[in-house]
């Protein structure tokens, strides 16, 4: 009896021994699919959603654009402006003023031939030479940033930026404004506007979503801060989000690759689209019907010249009566900038350029030269 017993005994652990073997891997096995459906729970919770992702990528991408924050811009503290037009005063210690033997003048940065961009400008550096008594240098600068450095480091005396670079010089370089370019009543103003080819599907901004827009440059306003700006604030589009972007790095170049056909959309200058489509020389005209408009923006002023502020105040007087008293006509001027402008008229930054340093501010565009 007693072998017997051991024996079922010893057959009940050898039993219990091969239940023990075959239970545990499938317990095991439980464990597991418990622990990664407890790992996905766990995940999931701290998982971004779908919208969280794309939310952190369009912050990505308007911080990259500057439209997430902004910046309130104002005259660099070496400036001063008593007379509140936010533009800088004179120096009040007549040691700091300049006459400088030689006017350095240049107009809006440009690249190519500088022979062809000092061409229409020949009259106006003839009359300052004669009304200052001194001798004109005309320079042409290739980047805007290489014009303001030598604005600020007075090595520039009369000069045009265009419209996006004209608070950056005041501010940061002592810029004051004189003139822009305008029409014969006096009147002036350009917009921004976003053209396509003719044959594109797209028939309005929205249309944009899911293409490609390219702007011209980052300093300017019409082909870049100012459609930036309005396509986010007033259509909801955002850069990456909504469509992809380039630079082409003129406005010329934009509106000849929408007349081929090599881009889908630019956002250009009225006043440059006017001009490639008015060009007098036929082998440099833009065909108007190789482009369609589908976006034209409120009014900004053009361009703007005018004078470094420390200049001695009868030269600054000099320069002054020259740029509002010159007249196109018989000019290179006069064929220069299309039919909407047809001589310089009188232009008050703090009204005039409001528009254009809220738009700077908005973009987070702090304005330094460095």
């Amino acid at each position: 009896m007693g072998g017997v017993m051991e024996n079922s005994n010893a057959a009940e652990g050898s039993s219990f021994n091969t239940r023990k073997q075959i239970v545990s891997p499938m317990r095991l096995l439980i464990l597991l699919v418990l622990v990664a459906i407890a790992s996905v729970g766990i995940a999931v919770a701290f998982w971004p959603s779908e919208a969280a992702v794309r939310k952190e990528a369009d912050e990505r991408t308007l911080r990259a654009f500057g439209l997430t924050r902004s910046v309130e811009n104002r005259l660099a503290a070496t400036f001063a402006d008593a007379d509140g037009d936010l533009v800088a005063d004179p120096p009040s210690d007549p040691a700091a003023l300049r006459d400088p033997e030689v006017i350095v003048f240049s107009y809006v940065a440009k690249q190519g031939d500088g022979e062809e961009h000092r061409a229409p400008w020949e009259k106006l550096v003839a009359d300052l030479a004669a009304r200052a008594g001194k001798t004109v240098d005309h320079v042409v600068f290739e980047t805007t940033d290489e014009q303001l450095r030598a604005l600020r480091d007075g090595r520039l005396h009369v000069t045009g930026f265009n419209t996006g670079s004209v608070p950056r010089a005041v501010n940061a370089c002592g810029f004051v404004p004189v003139c822009t370019l305008g029409r014969a009543d006096g009147s002036f103003g350009i917009t921004t506007k976003i053209i396509v080819p003719q044959d594109s599907p797209m028939q309005t901004v929205r249309d944009l979503r899911g293409r490609k827009l390219t702007f011209t440059e980052i300093s300017s306003n019409s082909g870049f801060k100012a459609p930036a700006v309005l396509l986010w604030k007033d259509f909801g589009l955002a850069p990456d989000r909504d469509y992809a972007w380039g630079f082409s790095y003129g406005h010329e170049e934009s509106i000849r690759g929408v007349a081929s056909g090599e881009l889908a959309a630019a956002a250009v200058a009225s006043d440059m689209l006017a001009r490639a489509l008015g060009d007098p020389d036929e082998s440099r005209r833009v065909p108007a019907e190789k482009v369609r408009v589908i976006y034209s923006s409120e009014r900004f002023p053009p361009a703007a010249i005018g004078y470094a502020h420390d200049l001695v105040p009868e030269l600054a007087e000099a320069i002054r009566k020259t740029l509002l008293e010159f007249a196109w006509a018989g000019t290179g001027l006069e064929t220069a900038f299309g039919s909407d402008a047809t001589q310089f008229v009188p232009v008050s930054y703090k009204d005039d350029f409001a528009v254009i340093r809220r738009i700077d501010d908005t973009l987070g565009s702090p304005h330094e030269v460095k």
